[in-house]
């Protein structure tokens, strides 16, 4: 009898156990919910395994999946819960943006740079902005730091005038200037503006310029060394463990 008992407590605690693998692997997300009109539209996500790139860039940072989810569960409703259903190639471009982050800014955790890194490639492909694009403009206008703050106004990662774009902003969601200071927010704002201006230009150079409200040279020079710089690092390979 007791070797029965002890057969079957032992064939429960593997199946917690390769449950919790499971779950680290294939985690089960709660459906996306979408507010329009009062109600409430429920849209299950497409769940796709992990690119290994990640898990291989989480390592060099200290950290593992399970840490990813609870950044997921902390920050709800940022693009980071849309890394689990982007397609393999998006999911590395994650890895090497959070990686470029945290080489650029070193006073950036692991978690904002996650959370900033799938921000840029969900809104950049939302708003028709090349994501290295938006990775260098983020850089020259904040190195990532969504607190900053400018003497003229501009607010968060992307630097965003709430007093000049606050319609367009609020338009799409974005409802008060404080929420530049959120990192997913501050670069869906800057994603949206450069999508825009550069639809509206047709040219990538007379796009940055009427981001930046200044001399396009100079900006424009500053952008493009910092496109140069991560595309070095993408084609160098490796992980954050050779900052």
């Amino acid at each position: 009898m007791r070797a029965h008992v002890f057969k079957a407590c032992l064939a429960l605690c593997m199946v917690l156990i390769m449950g919790a693998a499971l779950q680290e692997r294939f985690p089960i997300h709660r459906p996306t919910t979408i507010f329009h009109g009062g109600g409430r539209i429920y849209a299950p996500m497409v769940i796709r395994m992990m690119s290994p790139a990640v898990d291989a860039e989480l390592r060099a940072m200290g950290v593992s999946r399970r840490h990813l989810l609870e950044w997921r569960d902390r920050h709800p409703t940022a693009a980071l819960r849309h890394l689990w259903s982007m397609e393999e190639e998006d999911q590395r471009t994650c890895a090497r943006i959070a990686r470029y982050i945290l080489r650029q800014n070193r006073a950036i955790t692991p978690e904002l740079a996650w959370v900033e890194a799938a921000a840029l490639v969900h809104y950049s492909a939302k708003y028709g902005a090349p994501v290295e694009l938006a990775v260098a403009v983020a850089n020259t206008e904040s190195h990532f730091s969504p607190e900053s703050l400018s003497s003229y106004g501009a607010m968060g990662v992307m630097q965003v005038v709430w007093r000049i774009h606050h319609g367009l902003l609020q338009a799409n969601g974005i409802l008060s200037g404080e929420e530049l200071h959120n990192p997913d927010r501050g670069i869906a704002a800057g994603c949206l503006l450069l999508g825009r201006y550069l639809r509206a230009e047709g040219d990538t150079r007379e796009a940055l310029g009427r981001y930046a409200g200044g001399s396009v040279e100079a900006y424009c020079g500053k952008v493009e060394g910092y496109v140069d710089r991560f595309r070095r690092l993408v084609a160098e390979g490796g992980t954050s463990r050779g900052m």
